[in-house]
């Protein structure tokens, strides 16, 4: 629902997205994305990685997003997990060569105080709003 969310509907909800994500930006803005997709990889000499959300801007200026999802009733994002996908962000950024790109969290059950603050110290943006799963 997210990638449709970014796919077809972001620019539209432009200012309510940004409402309802927090740790964006200043001059950020969801734009027109050339896809918004999965991503896996082999990193050389480790082990294959994923991350949920891969949306490529489509004019140079404009923010590409690196994401994860974490759709669970039961379990908060914790700062490992917050840990574990600034290294991942940080290899698909290089990897890719996205510039400028945010890393972005959706967590549906919430985020310990912790990663919240491990969240904001690195600058990737977080919501448990799900308004953002409403296509």
């Amino acid at each position: 629902m997210i990638l449709d969310q970014l796919r077809y509907h972001a620019v539209s909800k432009n200012k309510r997205l940004k409402e309802i994500t927090r740790n964006l930006p200043p001059d950020f803005n969801f734009c027109e994305y050339a896809y918004a997709w999965t991503y896996r990889a082999a990193v050389e000499y480790s082990r294959d990685f994923s991350v949920d959300i891969l949306a490529r801007a489509n004019s140079p200026g404009d923010y590409s997003i690196i994401g994860e999802v974490k759709n669970r009733e039961t379990k908060k994002f914790s700062k490992d997990e917050a840990a574990a996908f600034q290294v991942k962000f940080d290899k698909i950024k290089e990897k890719e060569k996205l510039a400028p790109v945010v890393g972005f969290i959706f967590s549906r059950k919430g985020f310990t105080r912790e990663a919240e603050n491990c969240l904001q110290e690195k600058g990737i943006a977080f919501t448990d709003d799900e308004q953002w799963l409403e296509v």
